[in-house]
C-alpha cells in the first residue's frame, strides 16, 4: 500500500512541474540580447561590461542552462543574484565582473522592484565590433537562440552611453540595465541672447553736466530753445532814465 501510495505521489509532482518544464523549453526561443554594454566613458573596461537580455514571452524562462558565446567561445553562466527564471517580459544581465558591476549600478532595482537577476561569466567585448550569442543546452549540443553582430559606428562608443534594440532598432541611449530600453532625451540648446550695441553718442544729459572750463562759452541751460527773455541794446529791455 506504501509503494502504491509513494507512486501515486510521485505521479503527481510528475504533472505539477511538467507544464513548467516544457513552458520553459517552448518560450526559451524569445530571449533576446536587448543592450550592449561595450566601451565604458571613464576608466577601464575590464569587467565593467555586460549584456542585457529580454524574455519578449508571457511565460518565464529558465536562464540557467544558457550560454553567453563571444569572441568564438561559449561562456558559461553562473547566477549570482535574484532568480534563475527570468520572468514574463522580464529582463537579465550578463555581467564580467559581479562586484564591478555593482559598484556601478549600486541602486539597481529590477524588474517590478525585484532584485534583477544577474548571471556573472568571463568575457571582454570588442570595442569595434563582434558577433554574440546566447545559446540553449539540449541534450549534447546548443542551440542558438539569438544572435547579433555589433558595430561601434551603431552608437554607444565610449560616449557614456550602451547599445540598445529600441523599437527593433539598434541605437546608442543612457544605459538602463535590468529596465526597459527608452531612447535618450534630445540635447536642450539654450535660445541665443542678442545684446544691444553699445552707443557711442555722448547725451545730451552728460553734456549739459559737463563743467565749462572755458570763460569764453556761455554755459545754457539744458532747457534752452533758442531765444532769449531779453537781451542788452535790443531795445526791448527796461526804461532809461
Amino acid at each position: 500500500m506504501k509503494k502504491v501510495t509513494f507512486a501515486f505521489s510521485a505521479i503527481i509532482l510528475f504533472l505539477f512541474f511538467l507544464p513548467h518544464t516544457f513552458a520553459c523549453a517552448d518560450t526559451a526561443g524569445n530571449v533576446q540580447i536587448n543592450e550592449i554594454m561595450y566601451d565604458l566613458k571613464t576608466g577601464s573596461d575590464s569587467g565593467r561590461e555586460w549584456v542585457e537580455v529580454y524574455n519578449s514571452s508571457n511565460s518565464g524562462v529558465d536562464f540557467s542552462t544558457f550560454t553567453f558565446f563571444e569572441n568564438d567561445t561559449n561562456h558559461k553562466l553562473k547566477l549570482v543574484q535574484g532568480d534563475k527564471i527570468i520572468p514574463p517580459y522580464g529582463y537579465a544581465v550578463i555581467v564580467d565582473d559581479y562586484t564591478k558591476f555593482k559598484a556601478d549600478w549600486p541602486g539597481l532595482s529590477g524588474f517590478s522592484g525585484n532584485a534583477v537577476s544577474i548571471f556573472d561569466s568571463t568575457f571582454s567585448l570588442s570595442n569595434t565590433g563582434e558577433t554574440l550569442a546566447i545559446k540553449n543546452a539540449n541534450g549534447n549540443t546548443s542551440i542558438v537562440v539569438d544572435q547579433y553582430t555589433y558595430s561601434s559606428t551603431q552608437g554607444g562608443a565610449g560616449d557614456g552611453n550602451s547599445l540598445q534594440k529600441i523599437n527593433g532598432v539598434w541605437q546608442g541611449a543612457l544605459p538602463t540595465p535590468g529596465a526597459e530600453n527608452k531612447p535618450s532625451p534630445a540635447p536642450v540648446i539654450p535660445a541665443s541672447s542678442t545684446s544691444a550695441p553699445t552707443s557711442k553718442t555722448t547725451s545730451a544729459s552728460k553734456i549739459s553736466g559737463a563743467k565749462n572750463t572755458n570763460p569764453n562759452i556761455i554755459s545754457m541751460p539744458a532747457n534752452f530753445t533758442g531765444t532769449s527773455a531779453a537781451s542788452p541794446g535790443s531795445g526791448k529791455g527796461g526804461e532809461h532814465s
